[in-house]
């Protein structure tokens, strides 16, 4: 550790030292330790044409909250596109249950032709055939922004640790959910599916080019090479060589894109679509009793808001369950066949009688970059 670091870290820990802020910094640290110990191995499949394109990034990436402007700058290729995946933790005593999110600045499946096809057909047909109330967004193939993730659940070996056994992942790409069942741990769910392979634990997913959707396997085309993301802590950009292995830094999606996604001033430009979530108990530290949330972040390019955040996919009848309350979401769907508690020991998202909430106090930093986890 270098002197620099060294004093970042002194200053952190002076900061924190408030009993409120120290647990609150205890608790984002065993969130991320948690996230990091199970964090997946991505197979990035990248077309050699364009293979930016299809690298991994954090939203502002361009350095600014502005979601309109990522389908140009992803082209720029003064930006770099370091790797970023995001997550979230949920805990009961039995089991974690944490989401990994993707972001690409575009989602560019479809050629020249569809696409152009496709745009031209809503230009004529909204005005001519279809009410606007209606929309003809749906008919987009590619879009402005990219969000896809996956659900991973472990079952842990006891109540105060962070080991445990892997056994269910649940992917969200192209508005579907896919549940797959673990190499080794058949029998914990009574759900179909096809088995998804770990390494320590650690599940290993594909995903596609241009549309980024996950998968439990892909096969690469001629005009396409594989870059392998796994988490190191250290935020990566592919080289020239596809071949080598390419590190991944996390980051919380509670301090960043939802953070923005509960902004009420929308001129940043982040979020362009906002719903009621009155159907779930949402964390009672927000002033607002019924707090109307962003769900899609604005695009203008191609299909016009079309990348849904992960609080807004919907699965089970009820949109936002498959985040907000996964626990119950994966006891009704998928069927526990051993101990399984819907019960949290924590959820930052959701108000839960288990687990007494406090305000997070705007002192608190974020965790800074530690020493890589593998």
């Amino acid at each position: 550790m270098n002197w620099r670091r060294m004093l970042e870290v002194a200053v952190l820990l002076v900061v924190v030292s408030l009993p409120t802020g120290a647990q609150e910094w205890e608790r984002r640290e065993r969130e991320y330790e948690i996230a990091a110990r199970y964090a997946p191995h991505f197979y990035q499949v990248v077309d050699r044409r364009q293979p930016r394109l299809d690298y991994l990034a954090r939203f502002d990436f361009d350095g600014n909250w502005r979601a309109d402007d990522n389908w140009a700058n992803a082209g720029n290729p003064e930006i770099p596109l370091p790797a970023y995946v995001y997550f979230s933790v949920a805990e009961t005593p039995t089991h974690f249950f944490i989401h990994y999110i993707c972001f690409h600045p575009r989602d560019w499946k479809g050629n020249r032709l569809t696409n152009a096809t496709l745009q031209t057909f809503k230009f004529v047909a909204r005005p001519l055939v279809f009410p606007r109330w209606l929309g003809l967004d749906f008919l987009s193939l590619a879009h402005e922004n990219d969000l896809e993730g996956v659900l991973v659940v472990v079952a842990r070996d006891s109540a105060a640790g962070f080991e445990g056994r892997t056994v269910l992942a649940e992917t969200f790409s192209h508005h579907r959910f896919k549940a797959y069942r673990v190499q080794g741990q058949e029998e914990a769910f009574q759900t179909g599916g096809r088995l998804v392979q770990t390494v320590e634990e650690r599940p290993m997913l594909f995903i596609e080019s241009q549309g980024h959707g996950l998968r439990e396997s892909l096969q690469p085309k001629k005009h396409q090479a594989v870059v392998h993301y796994r988490y190191t802590g250290t935020a990566e950009e592919p080289g020239e060589d596809f071949s080598l292995p390419v590190g991944y830094e996390l980051l919380p999606l509670y301090e960043t894109l939802w953070q923005h996604a509960l902004a009420s001033d929308r001129s940043e430009r982040t979020f362009s679509k906002f719903r009621l979530y009155d159907q779930f108990e949402l964390a009672d530290f927000f002033a607002s009793q019924e707090p109307r949330i962003g769900t899609a972040l604005r695009g203008r390019k191609r299909g016009r808001n079309r990348a849904a955040a992960p609080w807004a996919w919907k699965n089970n009848g009820m949109r936002g369950q498959w985040f907000f309350d996964p626990a119950r979401n994966v006891a009704e769907r998928h069927h526990p066949q051993g101990p399984f508690e819907k019960e949290y020991l924590f959820n930052r998202f959701l108000a839960v009688s288990t687990h007494s909430r406090e305000p997070v106090p705007a002192n608190v930093p974020q965790r800074p970059a530690g020493p890589a986890l593998r």
